[in-house]
């Protein structure tokens, strides 16, 4: 019913799996609460380590056979206990998946270092946006950034520290700006229904993206270094300055000198004023400065380049 109704509604599907099953006697791990709690950990014999790889493959291939066309499939968790060791029989799971669904894209959590086993199809840092867009094997990767929008990624009645609509734009624009995607979490009820906190704050989200998502769609990262409290994504000629904090006044942006076409802020569709005949006398060379009115966090600048001849 669930994939039936996603997929009336023109959206593609992604599945989540835990590799782990701390109830199964052919898997240890000492972050499992059999550990936790007791500081005991029981060693899988070698026919209970290999009940567990089938049961495992065998539920997944169930996801993979039972729900039509499936576009994703993001395993979780990676283990530093396990690094090393291909504990969950990666070629086989991966064999067996992108037979049935040859099209899928699935994450990297099947190992947890990336430099001595095969590529996958996208690589997921978690609740955090990157400081530069990550490289396996000395190339860039696609990924995305996992984060929720409280303090738990399932449903926790009372957890009502819902992050600011301007922290998810933030993390979003930070994403997008090094290559990256976000991929936020909501933690449904036991009902099936969303929390009223998780609803409220993707009407929000919805309501930025109507102004501003041109932002985000079809742009990635920009050569061009952003000014102190913003950042930068890019799309062909066009600029787009993020609003991290509230400017002091006028900002300054670097290496745009006799490159800027027109700035407006995207949530009024004013012009932005360019300064040129005040103030230039100490800025470092390419710099110009802008006159940005009633700035706020959350802001977007659309700056327009000339065309370079």
């Amino acid at each position: 019913m669930l994939s039936d109704t996603f997929r009336a509604e023109g959206l593609k599907i992604g599945f989540y799996h835990s590799l782990p099953d701390w109830t199964h006697l052919g898997y240890a791990d000492p972050e499992s609460p059999e550990y936790i709690r007791r500081k005991e950990l029981h060693k899988p014999t070698p026919d209970q380590h290999k009940a567990f790889l089938d049961y495992l493959c065998n539920n997944v291939e169930q996801l993979m056979t039972e729900y039509g066309k499936i576009d994703l499939l993001f395993f979780d968790y990676t283990s530093k206990y396990k690094d090393g060791v291909d504990y969950f029989d990666r070629d086989r799971l991966l064999e067996m998946v992108y037979r049935h669904q040859p099209e899928i894209i699935v994450n990297d959590r099947l190992a947890f270092s990336k430099e001595e086993v095969r590529d996958f199809d996208y690589y997921t840092p978690e609740i955090t946006v990157m400081n530069q867009s990550p490289s396996v094997k000395g190339h860039s990767v696609v990924w995305e950034s996992c984060t929720t929008m409280n303090d738990h990624w399932g449903y926790c009645a009372g957890d009502e520290n819902f992050k600011p609509v301007t922290t998810l734009t933030a993390g979003l624009m930070g994403c997008v700006s090094r290559n990256g995607n976000l991929l936020l979490n909501v933690g449904p009820m036991a009902s099936g229904a969303l929390p009223q906190g998780s609803i409220q704050k993707l009407e929000e989200l919805a309501e930025w993206t109507r102004i501003n998502g041109e932002a985000v769609s079809g742009c990635g990262q920009s050569a061009f270094r952003p000014p102190f409290g913003f950042c930068y994504t890019q799309k062909g000629n066009v600029l787009y300055l993020y609003t991290l904090v509230p400017p002091m006044g006028d900002v300054i942006l670097p290496e745009l000198k006799d490159r800027i076409e027109s700035v407006t802020l995207l949530r009024t569709g004013e012009p932005v004023k360019i300064i040129d005949f005040w103030g230039f006398e100490l800025l470092g060379a390419g710099e110009i400065r802008i006159r940005p009115q009633g700035l706020k966090s959350g802001d977007v600048l659309k700056i327009i380049l000339k065309e370079q001849k």
